[in-house]
C-alpha cells in the first residue's frame, strides 16, 4: 500500500503540473546549437522534475539507464514522522528500498515464464514497469542499475535567486568569448551558483572546476584559489567552452566534455563514427562514461527550461544584487591583519569579497600576493590606495613568506619538533591549527616556522630524524586507530623521498605533470620527452618519473609539493568530515578506482590514508578495504 500510494501520490502531481504549464508558452534553448535528441527527452523531463517537483527530503528512487522508470519516491520526512533526521539515516533507508526493488527484479529474472496476474502486487507494479520488454535479461540489467536521486528543488530556487549577482557579467564574459547564452545555465547543474562548493572529488567553485583542468586557465597554489572567484572562473569557463567547441565542432558534445574532458568525448566519437550525442548516449561503453557524463546534456537543456520559465515553477522570485565595491592592485606583499587596521574591514570582510584567498593568507601565515586586485566593501569617498600607502614601510615586503614543513616521524612529539627548530609549542599550535596537541601524527606535516628563518630546514629534518635513530619499519609503523580529521598517516608520502643519484620520484594521488612542470618551472612537454611519454598520454598513480632539478632546488620543489597536497587536504576537511569507517570486502571484478568514484565516492589519497601499505591498485578478491564515511561539515560542500 505504501508503494502504492506513493506512486499515484506523483502521477497525481505530475497531471496538475502538465496542466499548469499548457497555459504558458515554454521558451527553450536554440534548436540550431542545442538539438534534443528524441532518445534525452526523458531524460530532460526527469531532471526538469528533480529540479522543481522534488525536495531535499524527496530520493527518487529509479533505473539508472531508463530514467522512465521510477520505482518509488521516497520521502524522508514522512518516513520519519516529520521529526529530525540525519542524511545519513535517510541514505540508509534509501538502501534498503533499492535492495528491497533487487531482491524483486532478480526473483523475476530467475522465473522460466512469467504469469502476471500470478503476480504479488510489488512484484506485479515492477513486471509492468518493463513493458513490453520484460524478459530475465531486462531484470537482470535493471537490478544493476537501482539508483537514487534527492530532490533539488530548493537548491535550484536559491541558485536562481543567487544568479543575479553575477549574470550581467556573465553574459558580458561570454558574449566577449562569442558564446551561445544558454550556457550561463550551467553552474545550476554545477553548483546552484553557489562560489563556495566543493565536492567529494575537489572540483570547486562556482562551475565546479578541478584542480587538473582549472590550472589550465586559473591560479591554484597555497596562497590563493581562483576556482573559488566567481567571476575569474567564469572566464576560465568560457575558454574551456570555446576550446571544447574547436575541438568537437558540436555543442552538445562540448558541453558533455565539460564533464568527460574533450579526449573522452574525441574518442567517442571516433569509435563510434557519429557526432551525434544521442547515438553516443545509447552506444558508447566506457569505464569512465558513466551516468553523470551520459546526463550532463539532458541536465543543462533542463536547467536552461527551468530558468528561463522559473516564473511558472517558483513564482515570482526577487534576485540577489551584485554587491558594490571598491578595489585597487596591492602593490606590496603584505599580511591581511596589517591590511584590516589600515583599511577599516574586518577579514570577514575580505574573505567575503575575495573569495580566492585561502587561509593560510586570511590567518596571516602568508602575505596577501604582491599584484593581488583587493576588494573591499564600497564607502563614499574613500580611497583605498591613499589609505594602504599609509602602512609603514617596514610592513610591506618584496616577497613571500616561505613556508617550511616538518614530516612527523615516529615517535615525535610537539615538545620535541619545538625545541629542535627553536619555536614554542604554543605557536606550532596556533600556525598549525592543532586542536589536540597530543594527536599528531606519523606523516602529518607541520610547519615550524611562519617566517623565512630557518635556513635548510629539510636538512634539519633528516638530522633530528638521525638523531633518533629510527629504522624504516619505525618510521611506517601506524596503527588505523590513530586516524582522525585531516592530520591523517600517509605512506604515500614517502614518494617525497627522492634519489638525488637519479632524480625520481612517485606520483601520488592526484598529481599530474602539469603540476610538476609548474614546481620544477620547465615545460611540460620537457617532462614528456624526458620520460618518454607521448601528448595525451595520462601518467598513474605510484608511476615513477624522472624531473630535473635545473630551475629550482629540491627543497623548493618539496615545499610546492607539500603544499598542493596540504591545499586539496585543508578543502576536504573544511567541507566534509569522517562519520564512520566501513570495510569492505573485494568481489571479483572491483578496482579501487571504481570503488572510490562509484560505490563509497571518496577521493583516492583519502582511502591510502586509511589502509597503509596496502597495494589498492592491485586489489585482490578477498581483500579487506577501510573506506572513511563522509558526511557534510559545511552547507558549501557540494557532495
Amino acid at each position: 500500500m505504501r508503494l502504492q500510494r506513493l506512486r499515484w501520490g506523483v502521477i497525481v502531481t505530475g497531471i496538475i503540473f502538465c496542466f499548469n504549464l499548457t497555459q504558458i508558452k515554454i521558451v527553450s534553448a536554440d534548436k540550431k546549437n542545442f538539438p534534443v535528441p528524441e532518445n534525452l527527452k526523458p531524460n530532460i523531463e526527469f531532471w526538469k522534475n528533480v529540479f522543481t517537483l522534488y525536495n531535499k527530503n524527496q530520493v527518487i528512487i529509479h533505473d539508472a539507464e531508463n530514467l522512465d522508470i521510477v520505482y518509488e519516491i521516497f520521502n524522508a520526512k514522512e518516513f520519519f514522522g516529520n521529526g529530525e533526521y540525519s542524511e545519513k539515516a535517510k541514505w540508509q533507508e534509501v538502501e534498503k528500498a533499492k535492495k528491497k526493488y533487487h531482491k524483486i527484479l532478480i526473483k523475476l529474472a530467475k522465473k522460466k515464464e512469467i504469469q502476471p496476474d500470478s503476480l504479488e502486487a510489488e512484484d506485479r507494479f515492477i513486471y509492468n514497469l518493463f513493458k513490453p520488454n520484460c524478459t530475465a535479461e531486462t531484470f537482470l540489467r535493471a537490478s544493476k542499475n537501482l539508483r537514487g536521486q534527492q530532490g533539488l528543488r530548493e537548491y535550484f530556487r536559491e541558485g536562481i535567486i543567487r544568479s543575479g549577482k553575477y549574470t550581467h557579467q556573465i553574459k558580458q564574459i561570454f558574449n566577449k568569448y562569442n558564446l551561445p547564452q544558454e550556457l550561463i545555465a550551467l553552474p545550476h547543474v554545477e553548483s546552484s551558483f553557489n562560489y563556495k562548493a566543493y565536492s567529494k572529488h575537489g572540483a570547486a567553485g562556482m562551475w565546479q572546476f578541478t584542480r587538473r583542468t582549472g590550472r589550465r586557465f586559473l591560479k591554484i597554489n597555497y596562497t590563493v584559489d581562483e576556482r573559488f572567484d566567481p567571476i575569474k572562473s567564469t572566464e576560465a569557463a568560457a575558454k574551456l567552452f570555446k576550446y571544447n567547441y574547436e575541438q568537437l565542432g558540436s555543442w552538445p558534445l562540448a558541453i558533455t566534455a565539460y564533464n568527460h574532458g574533450v579526449y573522452g568525448m574525441l574518442r567517442a566519437v571516433s569509435r563510434l563514427k557519429t557526432k551525434d550525442l544521442g547515438k553516443i548516449v545509447d552506444n558508447y561503453k566506457s569505464r569512465s562514461f558513466k551516468f553523470a557524463s551520459r546526463n550532463f546534456y539532458a541536465e543543462f537543456l533542463a536547467a536552461v527550461e527551468v530558468e528561463e520559465n522559473y516564473k511558472i515553477y517558483f513564482g515570482e522570485l526577487v534576485f540577489a544584487q551584485p554587491k558594490k565595491y571598491l578595489s585597487f592592485n596591492v602593490p606590496n606583499y603584505v599580511k591581511i591583519s596589517t591590511l584590516t587596521k589600515r583599511l577599516g574591514v574586518t577579514i570577514e570582510d575580505i574573505k567575503e569579497y575575495n573569495s580566492s584567498l585561502r587561509r593560510s593568507v586570511l590567518l596571516s601565515k602568508r602575505r596577501l600576493p604582491k599584484g593581488f586586485t583587493l576588494k573591499i566593501p564600497y564607502r563614499k569617498n574613500f580611497n583605498p590606495a591613499v589609505a594602504y600607502a599609509q602602512i609603514p614601510v617596514n610592513k610591506k615586503f618584496q616577497s613571500q613568506i616561505s613556508t617550511n614543513w616538518y614530516q612527523v616521524q615516529s615517535g615525535d612529539n610537539l615538545y620535541e619538533i619545538a625545541g629542535f627548530f627553536k619555536t614554542t609549542i604554543t605557536e606550532l599550535i596556533a600556525i598549525n591549527e592543532i586542536n589536540n596537541p597530543d594527536q599528531i601524527h606519523v606523516g602529518q606535516y607541520i610547519q615550524v616556522k611562519p617566517e623565512n628563518e630557518i635556513a635548510g630546514v629539510q636538512t634539519n629534518q633528516n638530522t633530528l630524524a638521525q638523531n633518533k635513530n629510527r629504522t624504516t619499519k619505525e618510521k611506517n609503523a601506524v596503527a588505523v586507530e590513530q586516524i582522525s580529521g585531516p592530520h591523517v598517516t600517509d605512506n604515500a608520502l614517502e614518494a617525497d623521498n627522492l634519489s638525488k643519484a637519479t632524480n625520481k620520484t612517485i606520483i601520488r594521488a592526484d598529481e599530474t605533470l602539469g603540476n610538476f612542470a609548474d614546481w620544477l618551472k620547465i615545460p611540460t612537454h620537457e617532462l614528456r620527452t624526458i620520460n618518454g611519454i607521448n601528448f595525451g598520454e595520462e601518467i598513474h598513480v605510484n608511476q615513477e618519473i624522472e624531473i630535473t632539478f635545473r630551475n629550482v632546488d629540491e627543497n623548493q620543489f618539496k615545499q610546492k609539493r607539500v603544499e598542493f597536497h596540504q591545499a586539496i587536504e585543508e578543502d576536504f576537511f573544511t567541507n566534509f568530515k569522517i562519520n564512520d569507517i566501513k570495510i569492505h570486502t573485494v568481489q571479483k571484478g572491483e578496482n579501487i578506482l571504481n570503488l572510490c568514484d562509484e560505490v563509497y565516492r571518496v577521493p583516492l589519497w583519502l582511502v591510502q590514508k586509511y589502509n597503509p601499505g596496502k597495494k589498492l591498485l592491485n586489489l585482490k578478491t578477498g581483500d579487506l578495504i577501510l573506506f572513511p564515511d563522509i558526511g557534510n561539515n559545511s552547507t558549501d560542500a557540494a557532495g
